[in-house]
């Protein structure tokens, strides 16, 4: 994991085994694939290990340096992760892409529960933010990676209400203005889907716009080739 200084270049936070990858043959990347998703919450960096398909803990201290690592939840339940976020009570939500669900993890014990599958239109899931404003703080935006077998819902970014409003944003929320949302859940969002649409590398809420961003299908197309 790597750290950026405001206005200096990129460092290394920490390096361990735990958060390596293993080139698995059933991951489509043509490299091993270690920490993906990240959260931070109350000195503390949660990290999603796709390949070792376990959540890390990693305490942040007084310096600003990295702890040593400690598995929060780790389960076949959770293979192959990818993008995480965090509730307000400090759950942690967590994107497991090759079998299309998000799950919830209790920080305290570890237990996992499914809250959403390919069923809700889940297509392997990457990229996850929580609603900011009141309408939808309590359902997280999903973007579909849609690079499995044929026959699932495709790229687009699916609505789903969770119950519990997301972690609160260290920073205001910028009047974004672009398509309107509706509410529902969960739903794919109108006019995400489709060729050349944005699949899955980020998505953020800023006010009360969805923003995704992330390969278009041909990009990846020829990336794997």
């Amino acid at each position: 994991i790597w750290k950026i200084p405001p206005g200096g270049a990129p460092e290394q936070w920490i390096q361990h085994e735990m958060l390596t990858g293993l080139g698995l043959p059933d991951v489509p990347m043509p490299f091993p694939v270690g920490a993906n998703g990240l959260a931070y919450v109350d000195n503390t960096i949660y990290a999603a290990v796709t390949e070792k398909a376990h959540v890390l803990r990693i305490p942040v201290g007084a310096d600003g340096s990295a702890g040593e690592p400690e598995v929060v939840a780790g389960d076949e339940e959770l293979a192959v992760l990818d993008g995480i976020a965090l509730d307000e009570n400090g759950d942690i939500y967590a994107l497991v892409i090759s079998q299309s669900k998000l799950v919830r993890i209790d920080a305290d014990d570890g237990s996992i529960t499914t809250l959403a599958t390919a069923e809700e239109g889940l297509d392997f899931p990457a990229s996850l933010a929580f609603g900011t404003q009141p309408v939808d703080n309590q359902a997280v935006y999903v973007t579909n990676f849609a690079i499995g077998p044929p026959g699932g819902a495709g790229p687009g970014v699916v609505k789903v209400d969770v119950g519990v409003p997301g972690l609160p944003l260290p920073y205001g929320t910028p009047p974004v203005a672009a398509a309107a949302v509706e509410e529902a859940a969960p739903e794919v969002v109108p006019e995400t889907g489709g060729a050349g649409i944005p699949l899955s590398a980020a998505v953020i809420v800023l006010g009360g716009a969805v923003v995704a961003g992330g390969l278009s299908v041909e990009l990846l197309r020829r990336q794997t080739r």
